[in-house]
């Protein structure tokens, strides 16, 4: 006995899409990215220091909870897990805020560079 299921219209998993179709392929004077500007760097470093501050925030509020709550438990493999659960907790805590940080010190770079070196001019078509 085959089981036959009801085919969904708006789920065509096997037939192409109608986008892919009708889709305009990108010619040579359409640029794929935008050239870096001095305000997209800035609002970029804005928005990433934002993020670091936050997750650094974040990270110390976790180490303050967890070092005020003290591991009670006889068993000594309880207790390595739950000491190494901790310190991957705060460990990811602290690689996001490092990310961040290096991002903004980064995109701050790229800013302080095109001003120095002046921004190339872009023609508009």
């Amino acid at each position: 006995m085959i089981l036959q299921t009801k085919r969904n219209p708006r789920c065509m998993v096997n037939e192409p899409s109608q986008n892919l179709q009708t889709a305009k392929p990108k010619t040579q004077e359409e640029p794929l990215d935008k050239p870096p500007t001095v305000l997209r760097c800035v609002t970029g470093a804005v928005i990433s220091a934002l993020f670091s501050v936050g997750l650094y925030m974040l990270t110390t509020s976790i180490h303050q909870t967890l070092d005020a709550t003290p591991i009670v438990s006889d068993n000594y493999l309880t207790v390595r897990i739950s000491t190494l659960v901790r310190s991957l907790v705060i460990g990811m805590g602290a690689l996001g805020t490092i990310t961040f940080s290096v991002t903004t010190l980064g995109l701050i770079g790229l800013a302080l560079q095109l001003l120095i070196k002046g921004q190339p001019a872009t023609s508009d078509k």
